[in-house]
């Protein structure tokens, strides 16, 4: 497509065990196919001789696990000799949360505001890179031999750059500043700990709340079979000590004398 425009980030092998170890990038413009393609496509997966469960695939759809996706762009053919100068921004911005009409206001907005800042035109700026943290930008500017200095001073304070007073929109975008490499933002350090804490709340719930009610089922129906057992044991009791009481040990000899004689008769 024309726009070269691409999604990146880590996923999984096309088919089981699913292993997060390839490298994907996605063209955010899809390429289009005529019906005439689609049909052969289509036809190609109905022909195959086994089919999964999963269908005319093997791989199932893959959990998020949390995986990170940067934006990237194509780099624009670099000139021979000319210079080149990185920079990394981070804005409160967040990007992968709005909309893709606010994704593209806002990357117009920076390329502008970068080359109007730095005195450059705007094909001298190029986004190489988004990244979550709330949205860190990597670019890269190509100004003139004579003014690689003054760019590279310019761009060691961000903050004086994206200004209000400049034509900056700080309300929306938030106010710039720098985001050296391996650098994260403690908002997605909360992030993490917040799916932390509602992922314990979850195995709360769902694990030791029903473990508990089962055992308190359990120890209430031994309970009540348990009584009625005590209450037959003390009747027995309580007849037993009446008949020992109510027969004097003469007469119980006595009885047990006659019963003799009868069985001797």
């Amino acid at each position: 497509p024309a726009d070269k425009t691409f999604y990146r980030y880590m996923g999984s092998l096309t088919v089981p065990p699913c292993s997060e170890q390839v490298a994907w990038h996605v063209m955010q413009t899809a390429i289009t196919m005529s019906r005439e393609q689609l049909t052969i496509l289509v036809s190609a997966f109905k022909n195959l001789e086994t089919a999964s469960m999963f269908g005319f695939t093997h791989r199932p759809v893959q959990p998020l696990n949390g995986r990170t996706v940067t934006v990237g762009y194509p780099a624009a053919a670099p000139v021979d000799g000319s210079p080149t100068v990185s920079s990394r921004v981070r804005f409160s911005f967040e990007y992968f949360s709005a909309t893709a009409a606010a994704q593209a206001q806002f990357v117009k907005d920076f390329t502008q505001q970068m080359a109007m800042g730095l005195g450059v035109s705007e094909g001298a700026v190029r986004i190489t890179n988004l990244e979550k943290g709330s949205t860190i930008v990597t670019s890269t500017v190509t100004p003139s031999f004579d003014r690689v200095q003054e760019v590279t001073s310019l761009l060691a304070d961000p903050a004086a750059l994206f200004t209000t007073e400049s034509g900056w929109n700080v309300a929306n975008y938030g106010a710039a500043s720098s985001a050296p490499e391996g650098s994260t933002a403690s908002s997605d350090d909360d992030d993490d700990e917040l799916k932390g804490d509602r992922l314990a709340i979850v195995i709360v719930v769902c694990v030791i709340l029903p473990i508990l009610v089962i055992a308190n089922i359990i120890a209430c129906c031994y309970l009540i079979n348990r009584k009625p057992e005590k209450v037959q044991d003390d009747e027995a009791y309580a007849r037993k000590s009446v008949a020992s009481v109510s027969m004097p040990p003469k007469l119980s000899s006595v009885a047990e004398d006659h019963k003799g004689e009868a069985s001797h008769v």
